[in-house]
């Protein structure tokens, strides 16, 4: 680094400070990361709204195809939720305070409820899962896919 390089003008005068550029570029360059890691951050969250879009589009036709049922994906949905609790409990103690998976969960849930009418599935499975959590998880949860499968068979076969 050159002597030239070391200064940097406050008010009127010069001043000199070891390794701080006299121009921007340090500041340029700072700028054109946090751009970066912006577009990097916007692409993964178009791209991850996308496969949502993508996996609601697919969980509809196949509830229209009757390979689904409402029970299958409201399931499916809640489970997602536990996950996310556990997610944003695991980044709690890393200390991250954010909650950002239960919101994006709670959001999905929302959005997949409003398209594909699964409101009643959600509060039954969700009735159960209390129940099962009062009675001290005795068993397998009701969520899971093989108690949902047995419980609410396809009406079709």
């Amino acid at each position: 680094m050159s002597i030239s390089e070391r200064f940097f003008v406050i008010g009127d005068g010069l001043e000199m400070r070891e390794g701080v550029p006299a121009t921007n570029e340090w500041r340029d360059s700072e700028m054109e990361e946090e751009t970066q890691i912006e577009r990097t951050a916007n692409f993964a969250m178009a791209d991850a709204n996308v496969l949502g879009m993508l996996l609601s589009e697919l969980a509809d036709a196949l509830k229209q195809r009757n390979l689904l049922n409402n029970e299958d994906i409201a399931g499916a949905l809640l489970r997602a939720e536990c996950r996310a609790e556990m997610a944003d409990k695991i980044g709690e103690e890393d200390g991250d305070i954010s909650g950002h998976h239960v919101a994006a969960a709670q959001i999905t849930i929302d959005a997949w409820s409003r398209r594909l009418t699964l409101e009643p599935a959600l509060d039954q499975l969700r009735t159960q899962q209390h129940a099962w959590l009062a009675a001290g998880r005795p068993g397998e949860s009701p969520l899971e896919a093989e108690r949902i499968v047995e419980e609410y068979p396809d009406d079709e076969e």
